[in-house]
């Protein structure tokens, strides 16, 4: 990759070289990235990565368990993916 050289240091994006992300994965980054230099960060904090999450209509999802406590490994695995909130 060659850098402008006009070009200052945190005007440049971290996504790695040659790697290829999903449409999840790009649009994530993207986000980030979009926050991180309309604010002027040079570094996003976990509760920026939190905001960027929400903003794109992620939630927390909830797992109930059993009595015992323990979570049915069906359920566990469907939470393994993100939530997203209904657009519309």
């Amino acid at each position: 990759m060659t850098i402008p050289r006009n070009a200052n240091r945190a005007s440049i994006s971290t996504v790695e070289v040659g790697a290829e992300y999903n449409e999840k994965e790009s649009e994530f980054l993207k986000a980030s990235e979009k926050y991180r230099t309309d604010r002027h960060l040079r570094f996003l904090s976990a509760v920026d990565y939190l905001r960027i999450a929400e903003s794109l209509g992620y939630k927390k999802s909830t797992l109930e368990g059993d009595d015992d406590g323990s979570v049915k490994e069906e359920e566990a695995s469907r939470s393994a993916a993100p939530v997203r909130k209904e657009k519309g």
